[in-house]
Formats: structure tokens, C-alpha cells, sequence
């Protein structure tokens, strides 16, 4: 579970199952999988790894822009998927399929035709606004704009189409539900958040951590995490620096790329992947998350308050937690507002605890998996209700 994807749909497995269901959970494949990750899910339900690696390549985009497709869809479509799905549904006697993200849709909503099973999708994000916010940063004279922009309509077009063929699409924030249904508002749309293992991210007094140390927990995988990452390094930490000695920033996460390495002179300490991110969190002073194109709630920024850490984020970043100042969730978009905001924090220690110990009560009062789950479990028995009473 390590990035934001993976981490909702393992707790969504899980909390299927000890609330009574029984999960299968089907996957492709992209990286290699730790045979204990594997061995842990098989205690909550079924597990199907399939080896297809929905990967970006040149003939793909060339390929969606002169057909007008998602290329985001297409790469996660496969006949021999939807083959092994099929012989799947033959054998055993499924009663809803629940797809994550939109790319899974497709494959569910034939599945759910032919076997005329109700679909649900969980839209994690609403993926086509990524692609419209990505285009929009782009100068105008960039051929990156043009498919960007080109692939965001196509996928716009293409979510639409899905929202009104599932049988229920579960949005995670307010705002998605009320754009969502302004774009299918025959579809039927149920608001379940996003959750925290409370257990897992614990709370840690600032007493009890470090005194100057910046954190942040991503994948880099995305352009957008390290774009907002190199910014925020070359912008906002030389103004750190000027102020206060001693302050470091430690990045946590896979594939951390050569470019994110030559900042040692800015305190940067490149970590790297570690198994397990939870004590970082918990001796952090602050954690930061400078991203300007994204949809949905950042989970990580949920787990690093939960933790007891105050987040300053932008406001990209930050969309979808309604989390004030006064919770321990900083809104700042320049580098100016950013370093002063930090600085403030880092200066003072009673303020710091205070805004991290409101940040962990806010997150425990407002993101619980489990209530999510719940709400999912519900819509489904309701589905479920309906089409008996429908064929009877």
C-alpha cells in the first residue's frame, strides 16, 4: 500500500470482508509484488494478479489521438482480460462487480451485460479533470498540450459514458458528486469518502519529534508529483534556508529520479523507498505537499495529520479535505506564502502542537474506512433489492 491508489483499494477489500462479504479481488499486474502482500490479502478473499502492465508507450498515444480514445481507457482494456474475467463469472456466482478507478469500468460494465450482474464504480478521481489541469500548465506553443488536452476530452467523453452505465458510481468528495452529477445526472451517484488505519498511523506529540524536518511520502511515477516537488526544492527551500539553519527535507517513496538528488546543499535528503512509512511520520515536524494538478483527496496528506503532523500543502493539493488552518491543514500556492508559513511553524513549538494534535483529532472524527464501506455494503444490498423485486 504505497501510494494512494493501492492504499483505498486495499481498505476497501478489507473492510468488505469483515463486514461480511466475500471479495474476490482481481489486479493487473505492473511491478513486482512482495509474496507477503499477496499471502496478507489472501486472508481477507480471493486473489487474481493478472500480468498485464497497462504501461504508456508511443505507439499507444499515437494510436488514441488519431482514433480520438482515451489512451487512459485503452491501456487498461485487454481481450484476454476480459477472457479470463468471463471464465471467472462462469465459476463462481458473483452478485456485484466493484470496480476502482474508471479505467476498470470497462471490463466491469461488459462483465455486468453479459452476466447480468450490477456494477458499481468508485471513481478515486475524476480521472479527465487530472488531464485537463495537467494541459492548462502548459504553454500554449507545447504539442503536449494539444494531446493533453485532446485525451482529456476523450476521457471526459468516455467517463460519462461509464457513470451512466453503472448501476452506482461512489464519489469521495462533495464537489466530485455535485461536477459528477452535472455531467450524467441520470446516473446514480452515492458520496463515500476516504478512510485512515487509525491503528496503523497513530498519534505522536511534537514533544516527542524532530525540530527541523520537512517530509513528504509520494510516488513519482507521476510527472505532477515530481514537477511540484522540483518547485517546491528550488523555490521555497532556498528561502528556508535563509532563515533557519538545520532544516531538512526527507523524500520518501519509489523510483525517486536523478534530478530529485543534487539538492544536498538545500537540506534535500532523498530516501527513498522504506517498507513501512509510519515511524518517519511520527519523528517529522511537518509534512508538505506541493502539487498543482490532481483531483480527489491525497491520502497521504490524511495519514500524515492523522500521525499528528501540520500539513502545508497548495491548494490543489489540498482539495477535498475540509480541514481549516486551525486543523492543521496550511493552504499556501507561492513560494513567498509557502516559506513563510513553514518558517512560522518551525519557529514555533507551541503552535506545532497544537496544530498537530487538532490535524489528528480532525482526521479520526472525519475519515474512517470502515463507515465508507459501509455505505458501499448498503447501496449494493439496495441494488440488489431492487433487481429481485424487479424479476419477481
Amino acid at each position: 500500500m504505497d501510494d494512494g491508489g493501492k492504499i483505498g483499494i486495499a481498505n476497501i477489500f478489507k473492510n468488505f470482508s469483515k463486514l461480511g462479504a466475500e471479495p474476490f479481488l482481481f489486479s493487473f499486474k505492473d511491478d513486482e509484488i512482495q509474496p507477503s502482500a499477496i499471502e496478507e490479502a489472501q486472508t481477507y478473499g480471493k486473489v487474481y494478479i493478472y500480468p498485464h502492465i497497462p504501461k504508456n508507450s508511443l505507439h499507444g498515444a499515437l494510436l488514441a489521438f488519431t482514433t480520438n480514445k482515451s489512451l487512459y481507457i485503452c491501456k487498461h482494456y485487454s481481450q484476454k482480460a476480459l477472457q479470463f474475467l468471463e471464465n471467472l463469472c462462469q465459476q463462481e456466482n458473483f452478485d456485484i462487480i466493484h470496480c476502482d478507478h474508471s479505467a476498470m469500468a470497462r471490463l466491469g460494465v461488459e462483465l455486468g451485460r453479459k452476466f447480468a450482474i450490477p456494477v458499481g464504480l468508485r471513481l478515486h478521481n475524476i480521472e479527465h479533470l487530472i488531464w485537463e489541469r495537467y494541459a492548462n500548465q502548459l504553454k500554449p506553443i507545447n504539442p503536449v498540450r494539444l494531446f493533453a488536452t485532446q485525451q482529456a476530452n476523450a476521457l471526459k467523453k468516455a467517463e460519462i459514458e461509464l457513470m451512466n452505465d453503472c448501476d452506482v458510481c461512489f464519489t469521495i468528495t462533495p464537489e466530485e458528486e455535485l461536477y459528477a452529477k452535472s455531467l450524467a445526472p441520470n446516473a446514480n451517484f452515492v458520496l463515500a469518502s476516504i478512510g485512515v488505519d487509525h491503528q496503523k498511523f497513530s498519534f505522536v506529540p511534537m514533544s516527542k519529534r524532530e525540530q527541523r524536518t520537512l517530509v513528504i511520502a509520494t510516488t513519482y511515477k507521476w510527472q505532477p508529483n515530481v514537477d511540484g516537488l522540483l518547485w517546491f526544492i528550488e523555490n521555497v527551500m532556498s528561502l528556508v534556508k535563509k532563515e533557519l539553519s538545520g532544516v531538512k527535507l526527507n523524500l520518501y517513496g519509489k523510483g525517486l529520479p536523478e534530478e530529485l538528488k543534487k539538492f544536498s546543499h538545500l537540506g534535500v535528503c532523498p530516501v527513498g523507498y522504506v517498507p513501512d512509512i509510519v515511524p518517519h511520520l511520527q519523528k517529522a515536524t511537518l509534512y508538505i505537499a506541493p502539487l498543482f494538478v490532481g483531483a480527489g483527496i491525497r491520502i497521504k496528506i490524511l495519514e500524515a495529520m492523522a500521525t499528528g503532523l501540520p500539513v502545508v500543502a497548495t491548494s490543489i493539493a489540498a482539495d477535498g479535505i475540509p480541514a481549516s488552518k486551525a486543523e492543521g491543514l496550511i493552504k499556501a500556492d507561492t513560494a513567498e506564502e509557502t516559506a513563510k508559513n513553514i518558517i512560522c511553524l518551525l519557529k514555533n513549538h507551541q503552535m506545532r502542537a497544537i496544530l498537530g494534535e487538532s490535524a489528528a483529532n480532525f482526521v479520526q472524527k472525519n475519515f474512517n474506512w470502515e463507515n465508507n464501506v459501509i455505505k458501499m455494503i448498503q447501496e449494493y444490498h439496495n441494488i440488489l433489492s431492487n433487481k429481485r423485486h424487479n424479476t419477481t
